[in-house]
């Protein structure tokens, strides 16, 4: 009998597995086909809060170089307003504990209130902090935050958030190798 249920335990697991999988790999293909950053990001945003059912997504980005070009694209982008939040790199980077792996916390969160748009305040008790990368650093994050403690625990395998973040970096790269007409640079 605890054969079987374990049986359909790992089963019930494995569907579910497939199903989130599925969920990211979805919002992956649809984001190379944005036209610019703003689309980009406000793809990303809204595919994660309505396909995982995610009351809190927003973005950070921080004052490092790397990171204001894009920011003040950003800015510009009305459905990004109360979804944009700038932030220190060193409070990033503090945050990130100096990796460049995802975040997942649902104890000691003050720390990440600082992550909140001006906008937007809202209670959480689980955050996930995805780092955005360019050109190797650590420029910002994708954050989505729950008001249940359990969303979102050290421990939980973050690969597929990961493979997402990797391909929004992908794509900024390649937006940033075109030249302001669309077409590749000389």
């Amino acid at each position: 009998m605890k054969d079987q249920t374990d049986r359909r335990e790992q089963m019930e697991t494995l569907r579910k597995n497939k199903e989130l999988a599925r969920k990211y790999a979805l919002i992956g293909e649809a984001l190379p086909a944005c036209a610019d950053e703003g689309k980009l990001f406000d793809t990303l945003i809204t595919a994660v809060r309505e396909t995982f059912e995610i009351p809190y997504v927003w973005l950070s980005l921080t004052d490092a170089p790397e990171a204001l070009d894009l920011l003040e694209k950003l800015r510009s982008v009305p459905s990004l307003k109360d979804a944009l939040n700038v932030v220190r790199l060193e409070t990033l980077q503090e945050l990130l504990g100096g990796g460049a792996a995802p975040v997942l916390a649902n104890e000691g969160l003050k720390p990440f209130y600082r992550l909140l748009p001006r906008r937007r305040k809202f209670f959480f008790k689980s955050i996930v902090m995805a780092p955005l990368i360019l050109k190797g650093r650590a420029v910002g994050s994708l954050n989505s935050a729950d008001p249940s403690p359990v969303r979102y625990q050290p421990g939980m395998d973050t690969g597929l958030l990961e493979q997402l973040m990797a391909i929004v970096s992908r794509c900024l790269e390649e937006e940033r190798a075109d030249g302001a007409d669309g077409s590749p640079e000389s």
